[in-house]
C-alpha cells in the first residue's frame, strides 16, 4: 500500500498544489540534467550517486516531497527512500520537467563551467565555495576558498551573501550540484 502512494502520477497542476502545501521538490536526475532544466526550489540528489545517505543527511524525514525523476524510476526512488525512513512522498511529476515546462511553469538553469575557464575567471574577489570534506580540503584546495562541506551546508547558509555569486565545486559535480540547489 505504501509503495503504490508513494509512487503516485502527479499533473503539473496536483504537483503545484502539493508544493504550495508545503511539500519539498526532491530532484532525483543527474547533475547534468538538473542544470539544463529545474523547478526553482528544487533540491538535487541523483540517484545515480550515493542517493540514500544524502537523502537522510539533508532532507527532514517529516517533509512531505513531491519528486522529479526520469520516467520508470518512481518504484527505486521509492524504495530508495523508505529504507531511510522517508515514506511521506506526495508524488511524482508525471511525465516529469517536459510537462512542468509545457504547462508554462517556470524553470531554473545552474551554469557550470569547466576547470580551464574556471582558473580564467577567478580572481582574489570571486566567492569560491568547496563542499567536499575535511579529509579533501586537507589534500590540497582552490586558493581563496571558503570550506562548507556539503553536509554541514545548511548550518552555513547564513555566512553567505545571498546577493552575491558563488562558485560551487567538489571532487567530480555530485555534492557541488546539490549544494547549489540547496
Amino acid at each position: 500500500k505504501i509503495l503504490e502512494t508513494n509512487t503516485a502520477l502527479l499533473d503539473p497542476n496536483a504537483f503545484e498544489n502539493e508544493i504550495k502545501k508545503g511539500a519539498l521538490i526532491l530532484d532525483v536526475r543527474s547533475a547534468d540534467t538538473f542544470e539544463k532544466a529545474h523547478i526553482p526550489n528544487a533540491i538535487n540528489i541523483g540517484l545515480n550517486g550515493q542517493f540514500a545517505p544524502w537523502v537522510g543527511a539533508l532532507i527532514d524525514t517529516n517533509k512531505p516531497l513531491v519528486i522529479i525523476a526520469e520516467d520508470n524510476k518512481q518504484t527505486a526512488v521509492a524504495l530508495s527512500l523508505a529504507r531511510v525512513g522517508y515514506e511521506n512522498i506526495k508524488g511524482f511529476l508525471k511525465a516529469g520537467i517536459e510537462a512542468w515546462e509545457h504547462a508554462e511553469n517556470s524553470i531554473q538553469k545552474v551554469v557550470s563551467i569547466n576547470p580551464a575557464d574556471f582558473v580564467k575567471t577567478v580572481d582574489n574577489k570571486t566567492n569560491i565555495l568547496d563542499v567536499r570534506n575535511a579529509g579533501e580540503w586537507d589534500s590540497g584546495i582552490v586558493k581563496n576558498a571558503q570550506l562548507i562541506t556539503l553536509a554541514d551546508l545548511q548550518k552555513g547558509l547564513n555566512t553567505l551573501n545571498k546577493t552575491e555569486t558563488y562558485y560551487v565545486y567538489c571532487a567530480g559535480g555530485y555534492r557541488s550540484m546539490m549544494a547549489a540547489s540547496i
